[in-house]
């Protein structure tokens, strides 16, 4: 889902499956990982939301002053970003 792409905006692409892991792709950077033991069999949404609020956490500081397009195939996930609300499971992500 792109909203609003300008000069100063930068694309973070995010994905996550239900088996393997989660990760993440701006520009020539990379990021993945398996999924932790405590998050295995969660619902594909939070695996979502969690790689996105992972990829924030490790760029954000390189991406501030940039209006940011987080690129995310899950409905629910993109749903829950945009009105800001979410189930109890999703608040610590949605922070």
């Amino acid at each position: 889902w792109l909203l609003v792409k300008d000069a100063r905006c930068e694309e973070i692409a995010t994905d996550a499956s239900s088996g393997w892991g989660l990760g993440a792709h701006w520009g020539a950077k990379l990021w993945a990982q398996q999924h932790l033991r405590e998050y295995k069999g969660e619902d594909i949404y939070l695996s979502e939301l969690r790689a996105i609020a992972q990829a924030l956490q490790l760029w954000g500081e390189e991406l501030q002053g940039y209006n940011v397009a987080i690129m995310c195939d899950n409905s629910t996930a993109v749903s829950m970003l945009l009105k800001g609300a979410g189930d109890r499971q999703a608040w610590p992500l949605l922070r």
